[in-house]
């Protein structure tokens, strides 16, 4: 079973996904730059509290129907599978909690291990510090991570069982809500500019096309005098556009517009009917 920073933060995908895909997200600059900070932390330790090897903090594989018991990591697993940056505050509430469980049951700890826990917390909240500064500087990586383990699931027809279940656990809240609304409409939707705007995403309704996040000009909110918009919001529903895309479950048409894929059909029927909040 994979072990490390990567099974430890990402998890498995439901009980089924590969380790292969662990695996690869060794090689990834988001997940190298993160065990870097954190040889470098370690190495700053002073000598009485000195951590032989950076995977104590990380001992096991946590499969995500296995985190009842652990709120923090599944805290900080959902801002990454939601493509948001943790807070520093969310790595070291998942840090100090991993640090408990391996001084609870570990039979021979480390010193770092045998520490105070005010002690050992003001270390883990040195290395959180340094976590969230490196992800605020992959902030992109996110998702392409999540896209990695997505198109994996869709890319698996090996005899294993329906990857439906795992998907869904892939998937974003937001990418669900989209996929549902673009299914229960011809499953179209489009990215395009309205006068005086930016692009946005044009998603279906029952009477006409509505804009998910908007953003107005300079000139329009100069002229018009009204409100500018938002931008993050905006970009947020292009970005789930372009990410559902990249994973095949979209494909880009003419004029701005995406179309369901054959498997995004089948992903989105999987689903199953929901309210479409945004």
């Amino acid at each position: 079973m994979a072990s490390g920073i990567e099974a430890w933060l990402f998890g498995y995908a439901g009980t089924k996904l590969a380790n292969g895909v662990l695996e690869r997200l060794r090689g990834d600059k988001l997940t190298v730059d993160l065990r870097r900070a954190t040889e470098k932390w370690a190495a700053q330790l002073p000598d009485h509290v000195a951590l032989a090897s950076i995977y104590a903090l990380f001992p096991d594989a946590i499969a995500d129907d296995e985190l009842a018991e652990r709120p923090a990591l599944m805290r900080l697993r959902f801002d990454l599978r939601q493509s948001n940056v943790p807070t520093d505050e969310v790595w070291h509430e998942a840090l100090l909690e991993q640090w408990r469980f391996v001084r609870a049951n570990a039979r021979d700890p480390d010193d770092f291990f045998q520490l105070p826990e005010a002690e050992a917390s003001r270390h883990l909240s040195a290395l959180a510090v340094k976590w969230h500064t490196v992800c605020s500087q992959h902030e992109a990586l996110f998702r392409a991570t999540t896209i990695s383990l997505l198109r994996e699931l869709l890319a698996r027809g090996d005899g294993g069982g329906a990857p439906e279940e795992d998907v869904q656990k892939v998937l974003t809240a937001d990418q669900k809500a989209l996929l549902r609304c673009v299914y229960q409409h011809r499953g179209l939707c489009r990215i395009a500019a309205a006068r005086g705007e930016y692009e946005c995403l044009w998603a279906p309704g029952v009477v006409c096309d509505m804009q998910w996040g908007w953003e107005r000009t300079p000139e329009e909110c100069r002229r018009s005098g009204k409100a500018p918009g938002d931008r993050r919001d905006r970009l947020r529903w292009i970005y789930v556009v372009k990410d559902l895309t990249e994973a095949g479950l979209f494909e880009a048409q003419a004029k701005g517009y995406y179309a369901l894929t054959e498997q995004g059909w089948r992903v989105a029927h999987d689903l199953g009917d929901a309210s479409t909040p945004h």
